[in-house]
């Protein structure tokens, strides 16, 4: 199996000569999702991993049983804040087309705690670094980034790997 055949490439989304990359198939496939799961799993299965945080909204799909394979807890790093009752650290990051916010349940980060970040997709990078800035400010260590799919049309992990190691399964 491959994780190629289970990415739908929709040609002129968002936008004419933007190409989205739909990791959703892998979702509605069990087979395909498993191999995902897995194949991240042994990418990252001898990292000295405490935790697991997972960018919304879809690196959250991949984080929390790949979290669950490593027996390590998972955080979520929320790209869409909103108010609730947990103290969260959160910050401002720059991305293509404005500003957006980051944002992680303070506690759910302890100091000195090894830091896996993972999302569906490495595009430019930006959302991830931004949560790995945040991660560091509260205390972590980022020891790696994990993808099911590099978009080589972006710097994205030139970006990442001057702050740790950087995996993935599939080069779109």
């Amino acid at each position: 199996m491959t994780i190629k055949e289970h990415i739908l490439d929709i040609p002129d989304f968002p936008s004419v000569g933007i190409t989205y990359r739909d990791v959703s198939p892998i979702l509605h496939n069990a087979d395909a999702f498993r191999f995902a799961i897995d194949s991240l799993y042994f990418k990252v299965a001898e990292w000295k991993i405490d935790i697991v945080v997972g960018i919304e909204p879809r690196g959250i799909i991949f984080a929390a049983p790949l979290a669950m394979r490593l027996g390590v807890p998972m955080a979520e790093a929320k790209k869409f804040p909103s108010v609730h009752p947990h103290d969260v650290a959160g910050m401002e990051y720059a991305m293509e087309m404005g500003t957006n916010r980051i944002e992680i349940i303070r506690n759910a980060i302890r100091p000195g705690s090894n830091v896996l970040i993972v999302d569906d997709l490495l595009a430019t990078g930006v959302t991830a670094k931004a949560s790995a800035d945040l991660v560091m400010q509260m205390g972590g260590n980022v020891i790696g980034f994990a993808f099911v799919a590099d978009i080589n049309y972006y710097d994205g992990l030139e970006l990442l790997k001057e702050i740790a190691p950087v995996v993935h399964i599939y080069d779109c």
